[in-house]
C-alpha cells in the first residue's frame, strides 16, 4: 500500500510531496521503501533531485547515500550525472555499487565511461559487476579492451557479465 501511495505522489507531480517523500526516504528501515521514495523524488524534478544530491553528498550514513544514488538513477539531468560520477569514488562499496548501476540503463552517458572503467579494479564483486553492466549498457567502444581483460577473471559471474557487455557493445553474438 505504501508503495502505491509513493507512486501516486510521484505521478501527480505535486511539489508538496517532496518533504514527506524525503522524510520517508530518511526514516525508512525497509530498503525497498526508501528506494521507492528516492525514485519518486527524482521524478518530481529539480527540487527533488537537489535534495537527493545533497543527501548523497552530505549524509554520514552509507545506506542513505546508496539510497540517494539509486534515486538519482531515475533523474536524467547533468547535476545528477555529476553527483553519481562523484559517488563512484565513495569509500563505501554500497554507494559505489548503486552509483555504478545508476549510470547504466537509459542514460547512455559517455561522461561516465572513464570513471566506470576505473571501477573495473574495485575489490567488491558487486561494484565490479554493476560497473561492467553499465559499461555494456552505455556501449562505448573505449571500454572493450578493459572488459576483454575480465574474460579471464576467476569469478564466473564476472566473466559472464564481461562477455555480455562486450557483445552488447559490439553487437556480435559469436564472441
Amino acid at each position: 500500500m505504501q508503495f502505491d501511495a509513493i507512486d501516486v505522489l510521484a505521478e501527480m507531480g505535486d511539489k508538496d510531496a517532496i518533504e514527506p517523500l524525503f522524510g520517508l526516504m530518511q526514516s525508512a528501515t525497509f530498503p525497498p521503501l526508501a528506494r521507492r521514495a528516492a525514485r519518486a523524488l527524482a521524478k518530481l524534478g529539480d527540487e527533488g533531485v537537489a535534495r537527493l544530491i545533497h543527501q548523497m553528498l552530505e549524509d554520514s550514513s552509507a545506506f542513505q547515500r546508496s539510497v540517494a544514488a539509486y534515486g538519482l538513477g531515475e533523474a536524467k539531468d547533468n547535476k545528477s550525472l555529476k553527483a553519481l560520477i562523484k559517488a563512484l569514488g565513495d569509500n563505501e562499496s554500497a554507494v559505489r555499487k548503486e552509483a555504478a548501476a545508476s549510470l547504466g540503463g537509459q542514460r547512455r552517458e559517455q561522461l561516465a565511461v572513464d570513471p566506470l572503467i576505473a571501477l573495473l579494479h574495485d575489490e567488491n564483486a558487486e561494484v565490479l559487476y554493476n560497473a561492467i553492466g553499465s559499461l555494456g549498457e552505455i556501449r562505448d567502444r573505449s571500454a572493450l579492451e578493459p572488459l576483454e581483460k575480465l574474460l579471464n577473471d576467476e569469478d564466473k559471474a564476472i566473466r559472464e557479465i564481461a562477455l555480455w557487455a562486450i557483445r552488447n557493445i559490439t553487437g556480435a553474438n559469436d564472441i
